[in-house]
């Protein structure tokens, strides 16, 4: 028997508003673009495996739906949160609690939660991270200080109770949630899902030897 890929749940903020700690490092039109340059990038490995309708983009921004949605994934409209500034750790985890439950309504599967600003992951980190999590292991891919939370993989017996906790020193925070829904939880660092652009300093190591060798 095939065994059933999982759902790839990609989160955005905005093309427009993303990214706002590299404001006036760049101007508004190239982070824009970078926004839409990582999302793509994302997708291209995605569309290798677990394959674009297997890939759901959850965003409250139109213009990102109908751009993931002309790359071939699935999309999902953020709704809207009033009680919540839309840049808060505490909106991003409500819009994967309503996704969650959408997308395993529909299937009920495997769940993986990767951010979108990696612009070195690859197919096979994504194989990677789905690999750490054979036998109902929950797992936490860090960025690179190893306080933070870049992609999870949650098994199908997890994934209805998981809770998101991303925000400041979600790693940690992760790993208490995961030991209430699983057996075994492995914290994993994946280098090339550990680089993502969060500051100026990321953004110029992006072009260095070190970040295109991770």
């Amino acid at each position: 028997m095939i065994a059933m890929k999982p759902w790839m749940l990609v989160p955005v903020r905005s093309f427009a508003k993303g990214k706002r700690r590299l404001v006036g490092c760049i101007d508004d039109a190239r982070r824009r673009e970078l926004n839409r340059a990582f999302l793509d990038h994302v997708l291209d490995q995605a569309a290798a495996w677990p394959g674009l309708a297997a890939t759901v983009v959850v965003s409250p921004c139109r213009e990102v739906l109908a751009h993931a949605r002309a790359r071939g994934a699935r999309v999902l409209r953020q709704p809207a949160l009033p009680h919540l500034d839309e840049a808060a750790s505490e909106t991003l985890n409500a819009a994967l609690c309503l996704a969650r439950t959408q997308l395993l309504r529909m299937q009920p599967r495997d769940l993986m939660i990767v951010s979108s600003d990696l612009p070195r992951l690859t197919t096979a980190d994504l194989r990677r991270l789905h690999d750490a999590g054979r036998g109902g292991r929950v797992v936490i891919a860090t960025d690179h200080a190893g306080t933070g939370t870049n992609g999870l993989y949650l098994p199908r017996g997890a994934a209805p109770h998981f809770a998101f906790c991303f925000g400041a020193d979600s790693a940690r925070r992760h790993a208490h949630a995961a030991r209430q829904v699983a057996r075994e939880v492995a914290q994993v660092a994946i280098p090339r899902i550990a680089f993502d652009i969060d500051t100026p300093a990321d953004l110029a190591a992006l072009h260095t030897p070190q970040a295109a060798s991770a």
